[in-house]
């Protein structure tokens, strides 16, 4: 995804040809930023809503008008590209923009979140529920009764917090030539029994999207593609592994940085894993999904319709239903 910004090739001194290299890692770095349709102002809202209220409005503010000069720096220094072409004394013109854009871009770009902490810890609460998966879970999932894909969540403590990390990839073959691909991630932040902060980001068949969330003055401010919204402090995120989410009438759609407003209905049907006795519910209202439970409250199956119509169900790895449908002719 990086561009080189080239020098012909003329002597010049060590120094010289540091200051050329860098001036080409940022200018790539800047590119990759347009590619992504992220402006400049986007990546402040992207740092100030990872503080976690640490440094304060006013900062990020500043920030901002940092990020401002930076970018208007670089595209001063793009006009002296030329002489950079012909003099080694030309590459000094580019140490303003490179001091500006590299102090931008570590604090913009640096996980913010390894400097502060949770002194509450993830809360009772949570970590009864992720003490009943251990390190995560991992689930076949299943399109029309073929194998697809995979969805895994993972569980780990960094400062305090309780990081959930969730990974589904999907692949569709036509003849052994892969026709389709999907891949989502999202991490969740959780302290003192609450999401802090949400990232995921999708890969639809190389159509790229982000949603984020951040805890923001007693509510979570939600970052979509189409704008910026808010969801009531303990909203639930839709990634299923919780099962306080069953007591809500308003969950984060991962997918879309909405709130969706829902209503939870038992259902009497089968877990996709052949599990008899699993809790069966049913999304319906802005979210239309089957979601299973086990007695303890461990999240064992989810079912729900593909934009194409195809039936999607996730089937817990070695349960009995996916050791029959590999043995299946």
């Amino acid at each position: 995804m990086a561009k080189a910004v080239g020098v012909d090739q003329q002597p010049v001194t060590a120094a010289g040809q540091n200051l050329a290299f860098q001036a080409g890692t940022l200018e790539a770095a800047a590119g990759h930023f347009h590619n992504e349709t992220i402006t400049m102002g986007a990546c402040a809202d992207r740092c100030r809503g990872t503080k976690i209220g640490v440094l304060g409005h006013e900062w990020f503010e500043l920030h901002r008008e940092l990020l401002k000069d930076a970018s208007k720096m670089i595209r001063r220094g793009r006009k002296r590209v030329e002489p950079l072409k012909h003099k080694q004394a030309g590459l000094r013109e580019w140490g303003a923009p490179c001091c500006w854009l590299l102090l931008v871009a570590w604090c913009t770009l640096r996980p913010v979140l390894a400097s502060e902490t949770c002194a509450a810890g993830p809360g009772a609460a949570t970590e009864s529920v992720v003490a009943r998966y251990g390190t995560g879970l991992d689930f076949e999932v299943y399109r029309n009764d073929r194998a697809v894909g995979r969805h895994e969540a993972r569980f780990s403590r960094e400062n305090g917090y309780l990081v959930v990390r969730s990974m589904l990839d999907l692949s569709i073959k036509l003849l052994f030539i892969e026709a389709y691909h999907y891949r989502y991630e999202a991490t969740e932040y959780w302290c003192d029994n609450q999401l802090m902060r949400l990232a995921a980001t999708v890969n639809d068949d190389g159509k790229r999207s982000e949603v984020g969330a951040i805890a923001e003055q007693g509510r979570l401010r939600l970052n979509a593609p189409d704008g910026s919204f808010e969801a009531p402090a303990g909203s639930f995120a839709t990634n299923h592994w919780h099962p306080g989410v069953l007591a809500s009438s308003a969950v984060i759609n991962t997918l879309t940085g909405h709130l969706n407003r829902v209503q939870l209905k038992p259902c009497a049907v089968p877990a996709p894993s052949g599990e008899q006795t699993a809790r069966c519910v049913d999304y319906t209202g802005d979210l239309q999904a089957r979601v299973w439970y086990d007695d303890t409250g461990r999240w064992r199956g989810l079912a729900f319709a593909g934009t194409d119509g195809s039936r999607i169900d996730y089937r817990l790895r070695d349960s009995a239903a996916i050791r029959s449908a590999q043995t299946d002719p």
